[in-house]
């Protein structure tokens, strides 16, 4: 089948999808880009449809049919329509992974690893994020109070689709640190008002890095959950770095004293 036309429904459904309100009805997602659909269907994700350039990606077209998903050629306004990225992405529509901290592994023999933001707004940074926490080998990544959808197409492509790879969890801040007390994990909020620098803190236990949007900093409900709180000296006119940045520099911190 090829569709070229931007009016067709299974093109207006798919392009439905951006908006975080149809993902929660429908329970699916839209995965644009050949790496990110790789590493979204590695980690599980049950494709429905597959969309790509007439006569392009074979070798995808071919794996996403032996799952079960339809494979339809697009080209012209069609194609301009659903791919952001440019005439040649492929775009899949999937199903949406769980989210529930049901899901998250606990930390097991080792000490465990986690990354918890905490209303971050910005699709790229939470992107950002994600691929930090999985480079740094993270155990899970908590998205508390969600102010953006971990699963957005704009947060999976910042991600470059690292997000299907790291467990991911959206729940309230509330029940977050209920899972970290049930499962021992030290909390460590970073705050400008700290008076510990973050790489005086013991972080090679199991421990979770938290990290709060940029304009309003960490809630207080993490700030008294905390046992422990750093700062990251500031040494310009700024008062804080952007979020991902600290969440690479705790989190790598925590790499670093665990390799010792």
């Amino acid at each position: 089948m090829i569709i070229s036309s931007a009016a067709n429904e299974r093109i207006k459904r798919a392009v439905a999808l951006r908006s975080r309100r149809h993902r929660v009805r429908t329970g699916l997602i839209l995965v644009e880009g050949e790496t990110e659909i790789g590493r979204a269907l590695a980690a599980g994700v049950t494709p429905e449809t597959l969309f790509v350039p007439v006569g392009s990606h074979a070798g995808l077209s071919s794996t996403c049919r032996r799952l079960g998903a339809a494979v339809i050629e697009v080209e012209g306004p069609a194609l301009d329509r659903l791919a952001v990225r440019g005439a040649s992405s492929p775009v899949l529509v999937g199903e949406r992974m769980p989210t529930g901290l049901e899901a998250l592994p606990g930390p097991g023999a080792r000490a465990g690893l986690y990354l918890v933001v905490e209303a971050i707004e910005k699709p790229g940074n939470l992107g950002a994020m994600i691929r930090i926490a999985d480079g740094a080998g993270s155990d899970g990544l908590i998205v508390a109070d969600p102010a953006v959808d971990p699963f957005g197409p704009n947060v999976i492509r910042a991600s470059l689709g690292s997000v299907f790879s790291l467990p991911t969890a959206v729940a309230t801040s509330s029940d977050t640190i209920d899972w970290l007390r049930r499962h021992h994990v030290t909390i460590v909020a970073t705050t400008p008002d700290a008076t510990i620098e973050w790489s005086q803190a013991d972080l090679t236990g199991s421990v979770a890095c938290i990290i709060g949007a940029e304009h309003q900093g960490l809630s207080d409900a993490w700030i008294e959950a905390a046992d422990h709180r750093v700062f990251l000296p500031m040494h310009g006119v700024g008062d804080s770095l952007n979020a991902a940045a600290t969440a690479a520099i705790v989190l790598y911190e925590a790499v670093r004293q665990r390799s010792r």
